[in-house]
């Protein structure tokens, strides 16, 4: 619900943002023609970070947004015979979805958004059968999780990852309560440099190895005492050696770095379908700004 108090303006300018984020990603993924999909190809950077995933039995991806991170995570598991689960943000379904079916012709894939028109039969989740894809949202993963934990997963994929970087959240505890084989985080948030961020996720991978955070805190974490007894984090301590603890768990690339392999970049106008009220508010603010121009005499160009 769109609040009242907003000037016409704004408003219209929300209505319009809110039309985009709700559609962006669905008009995308279904507007691109199969034969320029079944034309892409891993690049050699992509190609290393299938390697890195394929070997592991927890890692996390950390390149840049824009970098494939999904597509070298499929890749990485399309030889797995198990059952997958992808726990994602809820916007990032329908992009799953259609990447999945891309790269597994066939592939039988099952996403929900819970409690809406995707919802699924969640006893699927129970006798899920081998090659057998399932999407589930982050919220729905929480308020799911005794119907999840049951099945052995041959591999769980979590995008966004540093949503459990709380150790302590619903989220966190929801996702480890998985059993699984296999464990792959996805994100773009560079967490090296806050490394009490980063045990949650290196508990996940490894829980024998990583078993106690303050351990891990306090050996990585450069901190001083804080007022009412907390810490305030100042940067990390003992460089080398976590660099080479987080060498066999974490692989991040730049687009800097990658750059070379890249090819030029591809602009693509994707259509955006608005309901009756966006529509009503988009054209009120394309009209105010028309008359606008209109009124410029175009002195200050």
């Amino acid at each position: 619900m769109l609040p009242t108090t907003l000037n016409t303006d704004e408003l219209a300018r929300r209505v319009v943002q809110e039309a985009w984020a709700q559609h962006h990603e669905v008009v995308a993924a279904r507007e691109v023609s199969t034969e320029t999909l079944s034309a892409i190809r891993p690049y050699p950077y992509q190609e290393e970070a299938i390697k890195f995933l394929s070997e592991r039995s927890g890692a996390l991806l950390a390149d840049d947004c824009g970098l494939g991170k999904t597509l070298c995570a499929i890749e990485s598991v399309k030889q797995c015979i198990g059952p997958k689960l992808v726990v994602c943000n809820k916007r990032a379904i329908e992009w799953w979805y259609q990447e999945i079916h891309r790269q597994c012709p066939g592939a039988s894939v099952h996403h929900a958004v819970v409690g809406g028109r995707n919802d699924v039969n969640w006893q699927l989740w129970r006798r899920a059968r081998p090659d057998v894809w399932f999407i589930i949202h982050w919220e729905g993963l929480v308020s799911r999780s005794a119907s999840l934990a049951p099945v052995l997963w041959d591999v769980v994929i979590a995008d966004e990852a540093h949503k459990i970087r709380n150790r302590k959240t619903k989220r966190a505890l929801a996702l480890k309560s998985l059993l699984t084989q296999r464990r792959i985080a996805l994100s773009a948030t560079d967490m090296e440099h806050s490394p009490a961020d980063l045990w949650s996720l290196l508990n996940w991978f490894n829980k024998d190895q990583f078993q106690s955070y303050w351990d891990f805190f306090n050996e990585f974490v450069d901190y001083k005492a804080g007022y009412f007894g907390g810490h305030a984090i100042k940067g990390v301590k003992n460089k080398e050696r976590l660099g080479l603890l987080l060498k066999d768990y974490v692989l991040r690339r730049t687009k800097q770095e990658v750059a070379p392999q890249l090819p030029p970049k591809i602009y693509t106008n994707v259509p955006i379908e608005l309901d009756g009220e966006q529509r009503r508010w988009y054209h009120k603010f394309a009209k105010e700004w028309l008359i606008d121009l209109e009124k410029d005499d175009g002195s200050d160009l």
